[in-house]
């Protein structure tokens, strides 16, 4: 009996209460601008079922909800819907909807014309990565100038001798150097003028080419020179030396300089040498200097002001040039020479003598010479011209040899003081 009044149980167990199914709630990702229309019809023709099923499930859920509850109103649209639309809105697609239906419309954006594919030609491009980031027209001069100078500095050695003898000379034919007289002043046999002193030809007197870095002094093999000497002109402070030649070094010379040239007006120049007997160095874009008369006058005062001498004795010598440049003592008998890419070679211009004024270089100190105007100072060379001359006059067959008959480069030369006396 008691059974009556307790709660019966079916034959099955209540029913469990079915989750709501879960609604669309995932936006889908906004439409890219840059999308071309294609792309946005390919991605609304693939959703548009989603949103549509979606859309009913909601409208029907809505729908009876608001019959329940009496709020049905013609003419809204349900809520579901607005979400939906909000997000089809954003994917360009039209929407117009009521109560019951919703209408879609899918927009398509006028087709972008893509730009037409450059052309290339494989063989030959006029231009490549590289071309974009450096000039626009291409400079293949620097680089002759540079080969040019590279070939003839291999010529150029370092002078090195007793009692502090150095300087600079250059290989010319038949092993024959060149360089300025005044390197080897004290190594000449007082007897014999046109011979060195006999224990300065004993393995003391060399000349070593390719010395480009300290290293090089143990490396590169040494030349020593023979007592006889070839060719001096204590006028124009310009000598030649024969190298010994043997067996064992013979082939090792570097190739000679046989291409000379005269000065010429508004003509950059470059200087190869071993100033201060250093490894060797180039000073480029060497300008013809000009002195005039009240220049002179001026630089002539200031050093008997200040040092009670003129320093610039004998800077009007015939057949000479002038020019500022950074090479200092050791440097006498380095050439002077024009890279004119249009020749094979560089033209050999003019040798370095000295200095001016004199004293700057013989007895000044270092904190002396830090205070002097760098407008004082002036370097002198002799010309090839000139020498070639005064080989002409004294010494035609070796002059031959040497300039290889090219009298035809060299012009005589006028004397300067003919157009402009220095005083002295």
């Amino acid at each position: 009996m008691g059974a009556r009044g307790s709660k019966l149980w079916t034959c099955c167990p209540p029913r469990k209460k079915a989750k709501p199914k879960e609604r669309f709630t995932q936006p889908f990702p906004a439409q890219d601008d840059s999308a071309t229309s294609s792309e946005k019809i390919a991605i609304t023709a693939k959703s548009k079922e989603i949103f549509k099923e979606d859309l009913e499930r909601s409208d029907r859920g809505e729908e009876k909800q608001r019959k329940k509850q009496g709020h049905q109103e013609d003419g809204i649209m349900p809520k579901g819907s607005t979400i939906i639309i909000d997000y089809m809105e954003s994917m360009n697609i039209g929407c117009t909807s009521s109560t019951k239906n919703v209408t879609y419309n899918i927009t398509n954006e006028p087709r972008k014309e893509k730009p037409p594919k450059p052309k290339v030609n494989l063989h030959h491009k006029d231009k490549n990565a590289g071309d974009q980031l450096g000039k626009l027209v291409r400079d293949d001069e620097a680089t002759l100038i540079l080969d040019m100078l590279t070939i003839t500095a291999k010529s150029v050695g370092i002078i090195r001798g007793p009692g502090g003898c150095q300087g600079t000379g250059f290989l010319l034919k038949d092993g024959m150097v060149m360089t300025a007289a005044h390197v080897i002043d004290n190594l000449r046999d007082p007897t014999h003028p046109g011979n060195l002193r006999e224990d300065c030809t004993e393995k003391k007197l060399s000349i070593q080419f390719g010395y480009k870095q300290q290293s090089d002094v143990k490396t590169q093999p040494f030349f020593f020179f023979i007592s006889e000497i070839p060719y001096i002109s204590i006028e124009i402070d310009v000598v030649i030396l024969q190298i010994r030649v043997e067996s064992d070094t013979s082939n090792k010379l570097p190739r000679p300089i046989e291409t000379f040239g005269p000065v010429q007006e508004n003509m950059k120049g470059e200087m190869i040498g071993h100033p201060n007997g250093e490894p060797q160095r180039t000073d480029r874009n060497i300008e013809r200097y000009v002195l005039s008369q009240d220049m002179y006058e001026k630089a002539k005062q200031w050093s008997i002001d200040g040092y009670r001498e003129n320093g610039y004795e004998g800077i009007q010598k015939k057949g000479t040039i002038l020019f500022h440049c950074g090479f200092t003592h050791g440097a006498s008998g380095s050439p002077g020479v024009y890279t004119d890419t249009t020749k094979n070679d560089c033209e050999v211009i003019w040798i370095l003598l000295e200095g001016y004024p004199g004293f700057y270089y013989k007895r000044l100190r270092s904190e002396e010479k830090a205070i002097i105007d760098n407008n004082f100072l002036i370097e002198q060379g002799i010309t090839m011209q000139a020498i070639w001359e005064d080989m002409f006059k004294e010494k035609r067959e070796l002059c031959d040899k040497i300039f290889g008959h090219r009298n035809e480069h060299f012009q005589p030369i006028p004397d300067p003081s003919s157009s402009l006396r220095l005083a002295s």
